[in-house]
């Protein structure tokens, strides 16, 4: 505990936080210049993870960078917000560490089931599209909710507004994942499609490793980076935001997003964010006083780790070897909709400020 809470403290003022992101920076570009340099691999070169020298020591010089950055983002003592444990929604703790479960034991005793329903009209397939759909219903709830509330607007904006571009933004990835209707409506592929990976009607497959790697760190770093680094006090700026960023403790929620992956394993920034979502969780463990809250915080980061390790020693089982990401794409929607639930709770009661007074809760 007092190692933890020397570790912690390297990182006070602003100068020192950038020197920190700076070096967590330059260590990624180093790796992967070397990977790119000497041993050919792309930037999202997908793989099957193999234990070498390199791979090894870059697991090793993530796990500083990663340090940095945590020591970098996170609050100082008197920022430091309540985890708001009561306002995460009931039951969806144990549905992400069912995912991180069902995940490891499906690659292990059923890996040719999951290449069979990761395909569009199966069963992960279609609920990745109905828990999108399910997001983008409860956010136009949360427009209809704050149209009704008097909040400070942000950027010259009412709140509505920010509420109808992340709809605008889910809609768009839930007509990519759709192939614009492609598959439902039995329509043939255009000329100007019949390039992309798959011969679909959509944008993504002409570069699907990009779009989902934005789609994926994109989520972390919004569901599991964001609400932890968010300070209690913020400038009157960005004062406006404070209802749609969530409480620390949904990051625990939204853990499941920095694992489930195998090709990907050698992506830096996934390796970054595995560990930085470990050393979260492990910072609102260490200053967590509820039994009950952490209990489900240990749970829940011995599900990540266990299901990650296991996702790499037996990856190898996957027929195609991309898995994985279809059911990130189950995972991710869960978590919007966990997110969703959350933001139409407070509209409900028509709180527009969420600083936290005492954060020794």
């Amino acid at each position: 505990m007092n190692a933890w809470r020397t570790m912690i403290r390297g990182c006070q003022s602003p100068w020192q936080r950038c020197i920190a992101l700076f070096t967590a920076v330059m260590i990624c570009i180093g790796f992967y210049t070397y990977g790119y340099l000497v041993l050919g691999h792309d930037f999202l070169d997908k793989y099957s993870p193999f234990w070498d020298l390199f791979e090894s020591a870059k697991a090793a010089g993530l796990m500083v960078a990663s340090l940095l950055v945590f020591a970098a983002l996170r609050p100082t003592a008197e920022q430091i917000r309540s985890p708001g444990w009561t306002e995460l929604p009931t039951g969806w703790l144990p549905i992400g560490g069912f995912v991180l479960a069902a995940s490891a034991l499906g690659v292990v005793f059923w890996p040719d089931g999951l290449a069979v329903q990761i395909r569009e009209g199966r069963t992960l397939s279609v609920f990745s599209e109905l828990f999108l759909l399910t997001a983008i219903a409860l956010l136009a709830l949360c427009t209809r909710r704050a149209r009704r509330s008097d909040g400070e607007k942000i950027a010259g904006l009412r709140p509505p507004w920010l509420i109808v571009g992340m709809i605008l933004v889910l809609v768009f990835i839930l007509m990519e994942e759709l192939s614009w209707g492609q598959h439902w409506l039995d329509l043939p592929t255009p000329a100007l499609f019949q390039g992309n990976d798959q011969n679909e009607i959509n944008l993504h497959n002409y570069y699907t490793h990009p779009f989902e790697w934005a789609y994926y760190t994109t989520a972390i770093l919004l569901l599991v980076v964001l609400p932890f680094a968010w300070p209690r006090h913020v400038p009157d700026i960005a004062a406006g935001l404070n209802i749609f960023i969530p409480p620390p403790g949904f990051a625990i929620l939204a853990l499941p997003l920095c694992g489930l992956f195998y090709q990907s394993w050698n992506y830096v920034t996934n390796q970054l964010l595995l560990y930085l979502g470990v050393l979260i969780a492990a910072d609102l463990f260490f200053r967590e006083r509820d039994r009950a809250a952490t209990k489900a915080i240990f749970i829940m980061v011995f599900l990540l780790v266990s299901s990650q390790i296991v996702l790499l020693d037996h990856g190898h089982l996957l027929p195609q070897g991309h898995e994985m990401a279809e059911i990130r794409e189950v995972a991710i929607p869960l978590a919007l909709i966990a997110y969703a639930l959350l933001l139409l709770s407070r509209f409900r009661r028509g709180a527009m400020l969420w600083s936290e007074p005492d954060p020794s809760h």
